[in-house]
């Protein structure tokens, strides 16, 4: 039956993301805690992992359509997990370009104490975690929280990039490792992005609410 087929796909995208947050722990562990054993985990274990898990759930989903050719819910349902999966494995990435940052710092004295990245990358971990529970728990409500976390991430990276600028024109400093920061940064913000990008789809998945553009529409009035 293609309800027990999706019912597996669902549980193989929450054990994707899983995998995800597992990365993304290891990679802020590595660059916290100058842990390179951590860092070299992400870059050569698990993104290959990741990347095994992605193209498996591809397969399968794409299966299902050509077997049972499922339309209105079912077929929304197996799309919308099929974006999520694609959102997934680029979250992998922006973890592996984290962890490739941190080797690079971890050679170097760090610029200045990290006080407001951790508390940045905690938020991020937490949308990631959220949108995870709200597949889990069929939650929407849960969903749209994540939503609204995203403005905390966007504060943060403001806030990190101005702390940031002056140590680029101190000739004391290695300008490289400032912008290996900024990059953490960046990459952190993309996070925030692809998780907020993983609650629209489920959302529009339980609902057929369209949730992309609707909060800067609602910024606007």
């Amino acid at each position: 039956m293609i309800e027990e087929q999706i019912i597996l796909l669902k549980k193989n995208i929450v054990e994707y993301g899983s995998h995800v947050e597992n990365m993304l722990s290891k990679s802020a562990q590595g660059v916290f805690k100058r842990n390179n054993e951590s860092l070299r985990e992400v870059i050569n274990e698990e993104e290959n992992i990741s990347n095994k898990l992605e193209l498996a759930l591809d397969e399968k989903a794409i299966n299902i359509i050509a077997k049972f050719q499922p339309v209105a819910k079912n077929l929304r349902m197996i799309i919308s997990i099929i974006k999520m999966n694609n959102d997934l494995e680029r979250i992998a990435d922006h973890c592996v370009n984290i962890a490739q940052s941190g080797l690079y710092l971890n050679g170097y004295p760090a610029a200045k104490p990290f006080i407001d990245l951790p508390e940045m990358k905690n938020i991020v971990s937490e949308m990631l975690r959220k949108s995870s529970i709200a597949l889990i728990d069929d939650d929407t409500i849960i969903a749209k929280s994540v939503l609204l976390m995203d403005d905390e991430v966007d504060k943060y990276k403001k806030l990190i990039i101005e702390e940031l600028m002056p140590l680029l024109s101190d000739k004391k400093q290695n300008a490289r490792v400032v912008l290996e920061i900024i990059n953490i940064v960046n990459n952190l913000e993309r996070i925030a992005d692809l998780s907020t990008n993983v609650c629209e789809d489920f959302i529009y998945m339980k609902s057929g609410e369209v949730m992309k553009h609707k909060k800067s529409v609602d910024k606007q009035n």
